[in-house]
């Protein structure tokens, strides 16, 4: 029989993806497709994050993202995620593991269904491509990293998630000269209230190691 090979564990991100909290796992999650122990796993590693099952926000109260179809879920986004394995194979593993998890058979098929109709917008995205952003509330400096394809509408609802739906930024384009290009980074800055001027030294500063950038959580690099 099919078979989870570990507990799950995750923290709160304290971000939200159309209205439902994200989770960050704390330890890499492996499901065996089939049977224990088979050629086929499917693991969401360490830090992989998910708002576990995409159920529309009417639903939520009757039936939960983190409901008991949980696990599955975070092995269905990870398959989604990376887009290596067909969707329709990767529903038929959400569908299995569900079963696997006890799930009812009703609602499994409507899950099913669900995700067979409306998952082909988000299939083949890779991990990074749900957007990692830090906000220093102190500068009003807006860090986003991508894969390249984030859109204006993500970015205007993780504008609207750091400081508010009625907060107002900014892109800046600067001098070639002073352009730190080594990250798929965009830059927002806050503009409103009592903020000034973007303090672009941030983005240089930054620059020196992007590696180091993404754990930065507020503050001003330097200090």
């Amino acid at each position: 029989m099919s078979s989870f090979t570990a507990p799950l564990f995750h923290t709160d991100t304290g971000k939200t993806r159309n209205g439902r909290p994200v989770y960050r796992l704390t330890a890499a999650f492996t499901y065996d497709v089939g049977c224990e122990g088979s050629n086929l796993s499917i693991t969401a590693p360490e830090g992989f994050e998910t708002d576990f099952a995409s159920i529309p926000r009417l639903l939520r109260t009757l039936c939960p993202p983190n409901g008991p179809w949980a696990k599955a879920a975070v092995i269905h986004d990870a398959l989604y995620e990376t887009g290596e394995i067909s969707r329709w194979i990767s529903d038929r593993i959400f569908f299995e593991a569900m079963g696997v998890l006890k799930v009812n058979l009703l609602t499994r098929l409507v899950m099913y269904i669900a995700v067979r109709a409306f998952g082909w917008r988000s299939f083949g995205k890779t991990a990074t491509s749900l957007p990692d952003w830090h906000y220093d509330a102190k500068s009003g400096w807006l860090a986003i990293t991508h894969n390249g394809r984030i859109t204006w509408d993500e970015l205007q609802k993780i504008k609207n998630d750091a400081a508010g739906p009625s907060s107002r930024f900014i892109e800046v384009y600067p001098p070639e000269i002073d352009i730190v290009n080594k990250a798929n980074v965009r830059h927002l800055w806050r503009v409103d209230n009592d903020f000034g001027l973007p303090d672009l030294k941030l983005v240089s500063a930054c620059g020196r190691d992007w590696q180091g950038w993404r754990g930065f959580t507020g503050g001003h690099p330097d200090d």
